[in-house]
């Protein structure tokens, strides 16, 4: 036998190599993507001028907030103060919070652990384009958008001015959701000073005790191999969402964004074809076991152990007559 055929490859798996780079090709969808492509392109001067233009009306309105910030700051730590209403702010507030992150933790984690490698990095690949689609939305609408969370946070301001004095203590909540909001938002430029306000407020800062604390066990008995994706509780989530960057540096981030987001979906195309090659998901499982256990074909599985039982040579010695007793007694 030559050395060619001895080291040539399977026809089936080069048919499982071939289907996999079609699908692989099929998902990428490549007319579609240089639409979406051209598109973007030719949107982009609009977007970045649309921005420019409404930048200092925008500043101008989170400035206006950060006044009623600041006022607003002086008088919840009048009225709440940080060593009579810790308790309440962690047990109402932060527990809460803490338990909604260990919540999504323990889901997080039984998925990692119940699916296969293939579709694992599927559901992850998944999971990576949802958030590089969500941060491309935001940034393609970022005027519109701080528009929108900027009267959202007036709307806030008027609720805490609202609150009427038997509800008073709801209060630490809406300025807590204010001022994150308000301070994720805060323009390039801002002195420092001004991130600093109601410092107190901070959400590691206000919850740390509990966040340090570690999630309950899961009684699941999955334990992750290696590195697996997952939030930490032990710090609050940041927020993906529009703030007030600079007008010159709005064109590289919609550039930054759409090579995240199309980087992704490339990595998700790569991630299906490979299950699809390999499906090992819970579904594609039992497809296979329903196959195999088919009651309207009950000779499948028969059909398969014969046919394997039949490559195998047939024993070359009569084992009855091997074990006849010999002549003239035991």
């Amino acid at each position: 036998m030559s050395q060619d055929q001895e080291n040539c490859q399977p026809v089936k798996e080069l048919l499982q190599k071939v289907t996999a780079e079609l699908a692989w090709f099929t998902a990428k969808n490549l007319p579609d993507l240089q639409k979406e492509l051209t598109d973007f392109v030719t949107a982009q001067d609009g977007l970045v001028s649309d921005y420019a233009s409404k930048f200092p009306d925008l500043r101008k309105k989170w400035c206006s907030r950060q006044v009623d910030v600041e006022r607003l700051c002086s008088h919840v730590k009048c009225e709440f103060s940080a060593e009579k209403w810790r308790e309440v702010v962690e047990r109402c507030i932060c527990k809460p919070m803490h338990a909604l992150c260990c919540l999504n933790q323990r889901i997080a984690k039984r998925q990692y652990c119940c699916a296969g490698p293939y579709e694992r990095a599927r559901n992850e690949a998944k999971a990576a384009l949802d958030k590089a689609t969500s941060h491309l939305t935001w940034i393609k609408t970022l005027a519109k958008g701080l528009d929108t969370q900027l009267a959202a946070n007036l709307e806030l301001v008027n609720q805490i001015n609202a609150v009427p004095a038997n509800e008073r203590a709801t209060v630490l909540f809406l300025y807590f959701k204010l001022r994150r909001s308000h301070l994720h938002m805060a323009p390039f430029d801002v002195s420092a000073e001004c991130k600093e306000v109601c410092i107190e407020f901070d959400c590691d800062r206000m919850c740390r005790e509990v966040l340090e604390k570690p999630c309950p066990d899961d009684d699941c008995g999955c334990t992750p191999k290696g590195e697996w994706p997952h939030h930490s509780c032990h710090h609050c989530c940041k927020i993906d969402g529009p703030w007030l960057m600079a007008p010159h540096s709005y064109r590289h981030a919609l550039d930054c964004a759409y090579d995240r987001y199309h980087k992704a979906k490339d990595a998700l195309a790569k991630a299906e074809a490979e299950l699809k090659n390999h499906p090992d998901d819970i579904a594609s499982l039992i497809a296979q076991r329903d196959a195999i256990n088919d009651p309207k074909n009950p000779s499948y599985l028969e059909t398969t152990i014969t046919n394997c039982l039949k490559c195998e040579k047939p024993p070359t010695e009569d084992c009855c007559r091997e074990h006849e007793p010999k002549k003239g007694g035991f």
